[in-house]
């Protein structure tokens, strides 16, 4: 189990807390989530992240290493006050910019351990097609620009791999069951890469209608890249994790979707947890709290069926059945990024108790505080 405390970094003022198999954190906008996500990657993958700057030809100097990763204005976010320690050992800013002594090169992405899935991803796609890492503008964070990359070799492997062009949906790429919900609560049709005269562009098959990227809807848009990373980690092959990685950061993985349709990313972050990965996740939705919750009363597989509209005669009930074991047994934390005067400090929510007398446990991080209260003005106004 990772550990994490941080006090005096950006935003935050203190936080401290200890990964689990399944984490959520949640909290108003600016307050730090994806601050300390970004450095908890750092500190596992620097040797990764200062090899891809190498091989990209940027130049890493102790100055002006925090504004490459962080993204431009964020030089001094480690400061004199800064204090770090991860698991037990206290990180200092100096060795930032340095590789680990007698360390080795690895081959592309496989000295990588945290496959990072930043919230405005709807920018690593133009005109239809990943954006390689040289692409952006040199005060663009580090964490965009290697996702992208991440799914522009992506593509460009399928494309070799798949002489059809095909996507998704594509069998023996996500379980059956998931792949059909994701199919038909968001897209309803296939994403194909089309070559249109010069170029190469993915677009929708849609009755019969071939539409250009621009044209998809903004869920459709925003889902794309986050489909990618998700069929990145998932091969086909009996190997069910990808690489190296051991720990998948998603943020806001419910941005611009419909009910029904986070419901169906909820049963694909279920299949990461089963296959080994650990997930941790920034959220505004009150839906991947409401899972964690109701593990609390989940008695069986049964009750996992009936949430997630299954049937038990599924043709791919087995491997339902151990996503559903996998989860049940998988151990669940929620933290909150609460403002301060002084600054973000976190708390520990994870029993989620509606009835509990903390209001910060209570509204589950401010999530449920305007339904709470229409709640008290519906019962004030019906007696």
């Amino acid at each position: 189990m990772d550990t994490l405390k941080v006090k005096n970094f950006g935003p935050i003022k203190e936080v401290d807390i200890k990964f689990r198999d399944f984490t959520l954190f949640v909290g108003p906008q600016a307050t730090g989530k994806s601050i300390i996500l970004e450095l908890f990657k750092l500190l596992i993958d620097k040797d990764f992240i200062l090899d891809t700057m190498d091989r990209y030809n940027l130049i890493v100097k102790k100055e002006n290493f925090l504004n490459l990763y962080f993204g431009y204005g964020y030089k001094n976010i480690w400061n004199e006050k800064t204090e770090v320690i991860f698991n037990g050992h206290q990180r200092k800013k100096d060795n930032l910019n340095r590789k680990t002594r007698g360390r080795r090169k690895d081959n592309y992405s496989q000295g990588e351990k945290v496959f990072y899935i930043p919230a405005q991803r709807v920018i690593t796609v133009h005109q239809g097609m990943p954006k390689g890492f040289t692409e952006y503008d040199i005060f663009i964070p580090f964490i965009y620009r290697n996702f992208s990359e991440h799914l522009r070799r992506f593509v460009n492997e399928e494309l070799i791999l798949n002489e059809k062009g095909e996507i998704f949906p594509r069998k023996g790429k996500l379980k059956g069951s998931i792949r059909e919900k994701l199919e038909k609560s968001i897209y309803s049709g296939k994403i194909e890469v089309m070559e249109l005269e010069l170029t190469r562009r993915m677009i929708l098959k849609v009755s019969g209608n071939k539409l250009n990227f621009m044209s998809w809807s903004a869920g459709q848009k925003e889902f794309l890249p986050l489909l990618l990373g998700l069929d990145y980690l998932m091969p086909a092959s009996k190997v069910p994790t990808k690489d190296n990685y051991k720990t998948v950061i998603i943020e806001e993985p419910e941005m611009g979707l419909h009910p029904k349709a986070i419901k169906a990313v909820l049963l694909t972050v279920i299949d990461l947890i089963s296959r080994g990965y650990k997930v941790f996740i920034t959220t505004h939705s009150q839906a991947l709290l409401e899972l964690v919750y109701v593990m609390n009363f989940v008695k069986d597989k049964s009750d996992l069926y009936e949430l997630f509209d299954i049937s038990k005669s599924s043709y791919d009930i087995n491997t339902i059945n151990k996503i559903f074991d996998d989860f049940i047994d998988a151990k669940k934390a929620v933290y909150y990024f609460k403002p301060t005067s002084k600054g973000t400090v976190t708390q520990d929510i994870s029993d989620l108790d509606p009835f509990s007398e903390d209001d910060s446990v209570s509204s589950w991080g401010e999530l449920l505080e305007f339904s709470n209260k229409v709640d008290e003005i519906i019962l004030k106004n019906a007696e």
